[in-house]
């Protein structure tokens, strides 16, 4: 049954809070069982990392094109310690499914929050791998593990136009100062013989 991690909401994966005591839906390369060490209810999950390839996961998970999902999960390990989380194709090629973030894990429990637009996805795909994986190697615990999906992705913003005006200067008038007219320094002529 779908589960809500700390962020609530409806989980599109399975025994994500580890209530059924058991270890179904999960795989891991490394090792893991349930634990009584819960944040919530009675049981968590303790994974154990003997490398940095190694992945705790979930295959086959139903996801949407373009919207906008939300992963929340408490965790806490026994040093403090780093962790991706990852989603893609289950598949050649691989295809990242828009999430890929690294988490910091310390000792107490933490609620971790990452909010993601899928991309790479026409319409539904049934085969997405949710992934914890690149972890410093050591024991990690996690409890209440939620993808829920939150509906349309936020809008592109518009850029804004600010409109150019452009200001043509007007002419001048300048005045124009006519000539000095012609004087004459007489009133007659003199002829030379």
């Amino acid at each position: 049954t779908p589960s809500s991690g700390c962020g609530g909401g409806k989980n599109i994966l399975t025994n994500g809070d580890f209530e059924s005591g058991t270890t179904a839906d999960w795989w891991t390369n490394g090792s893991w069982s349930t634990t009584t060490d819960a944040k919530c209810g009675t049981y968590g999950g303790a994974v154990t990392l003997f490398d940095y390839s190694n992945q705790f996961m979930q295959t086959g998970r139903t996801l949407e094109g373009d919207t906008l999902y939300k992963l929340s999960f408490w965790a806490k390990a026994d040093s403090t310690k780093t962790i991706t989380a990852e989603l893609l194709q289950n598949g050649y090629p691989y295809a990242g499914y828009g999430l890929n973030q690294n988490f910091n894990v310390t000792t107490s429990w933490t609620c971790h929050e990452e909010e993601f637009t899928t991309t790479n996805i026409n319409g539904t795909v049934s085969d997405g791998r949710f992934r914890f994986w690149h972890g410093t190697t050591g024991t990690y615990t996690f409890d209440d593990i939620t993808i829920e999906k939150l509906g349309a992705p936020p809008p592109t913003p518009t850029p804004s136009h600010t409109p150019i005006v452009t200001i043509t200067p007007s002419p001048t008038n300048t005045p124009i100062t006519p000539p000095p007219s012609p004087t004459s320094s007489g009133s007659g002529s003199t002829i030379k013989i």
